[in-house]
């Protein structure tokens, strides 16, 4: 996830687990959400490649 802040300042945020299932990819939805709400631009390139669809 990339979330670039104020003075075009850019931060890189990895959610990493080596078990499947522990909310990752909904961590970083929720983090991308906030951001935006604060006036950040945010960025996530879900790289999971055995992500399972409910």
């Amino acid at each position: 996830m990339l979330i670039t802040g104020y003075h075009d300042m850019t931060y890189k945020i990895a959610m990493v687990a080596q078990k499947g299932g522990v909310g990752k990819s909904t961590l970083a939805r929720i983090i991308a959400v906030e951001a935006t709400k604060g006036g950040l631009q945010a960025k996530i390139a879900d790289l999971d490649t055995n992500r399972q669809q409910a």
